[in-house]
């Protein structure tokens, strides 16, 4: 994938004042409200809008609001891929968990910061009791065939199945996600 390289965009310099002014619309304000809560003074809500209205339209504040939503878009946008991508790599670690990754070579279980990250991240709870005869842990790890069904889902890699119960049945199987949505591969009927 060929990199990119953002070219920053130097945004206006603004009065305090403004500056409060349009970060408030962008964080949802009403104008009015906005010019209000940025220290103007306004007889009443109409003059308010009024002002607050021709502010929004010179050229710096527009330029600055442009600006900041699209950095904020972008900033959404990463979190969001971010996200996406944690999302992933957690299921990667209950799919394909190893169980011996918790004990050493001696069969003994490890202590919790000796296993491998990938290994702690699929634990879902630790249970240990103390009786006379000594400790027992239990160790309770996420289910691996949800892990791995969600995955194989979000990888396209499963198969829909539909009876139709009049002795058809449609088997669709789908390939990767695309702009389009799910895109049909093969569609098989089959009569009873």
């Amino acid at each position: 994938m060929p990199e990119t390289t953002e070219i920053e965009i130097k945004l206006p310099k603004l009065r305090p004042r403004l500056r409060k002014f349009a970060e408030l619309i962008l964080e949802g304000e009403t104008q009015a409200k906005a010019y209000k809560k940025a220290g103007y003074k306004a007889k009443n809500d109409d003059f308010a809008a009024t002002e607050a209205n021709r502010l929004l339209n010179t050229t710096d504040i527009k330029k600055y609001v442009e600006i900041r939503q699209d950095q904020i878009a972008k900033q959404l946008q990463n979190q969001t891929e971010a996200s996406v991508i944690r999302t992933v790599q957690e299921l990667v670690c209950l799919a394909h968990i190893d169980p011996k990754q918790m004990y050493d070579e001696n069969g003994n279980l490890k202590a919790i910061n000796d296993m491998p990250e990938a290994t702690r991240r699929a634990i879902a709870s630790i249970e240990e009791t103390i009786t006379r005869s000594g400790t027992s842990t239990k160790i309770k790890l996420w289910n691996k065939n949800d892990a791995l069904k969600t995955l194989a889902g979000h990888l396209g890699m499963l198969n829909e199945r539909k009876d139709l119960g009049v002795g058809l049945t449609i088997e669709v199987l789908y390939h990767k996600e695309g702009e389009e949505g799910k895109t049909p591969v093969k569609v098989e009927t089959t009569e009873k």
